[in-house]
């Protein structure tokens, strides 16, 4: 989701450094892993896989959508 950036971390206070989005939120907790779920090192490409009560779960009302 391109909105996720913005619910799992959003700087308000403190250095911003271009290029980055800085540390997960509180209550929120992000890994960087490979297609296998394997967590990856640093300058490493892969899946951001994204934990917290911030995380979309379904449409609401609309079960046929969210499945």
């Amino acid at each position: 989701m391109t909105e996720t950036g913005m619910n799992v971390s959003n700087p308000l206070n403190g250095l911003r450094k271009a290029g980055t989005i800085g540390l997960p939120l509180s209550g929120v907790q992000v890994r960087i892993c490979d297609d296998n779920g394997k967590e990856l090192g640093v300058n490493q490409t892969g899946n951001l896989l994204v934990k917290g009560e911030n995380v979309f779960k379904g449409y609401w009302k609309l079960p046929e959508k969210t499945k």
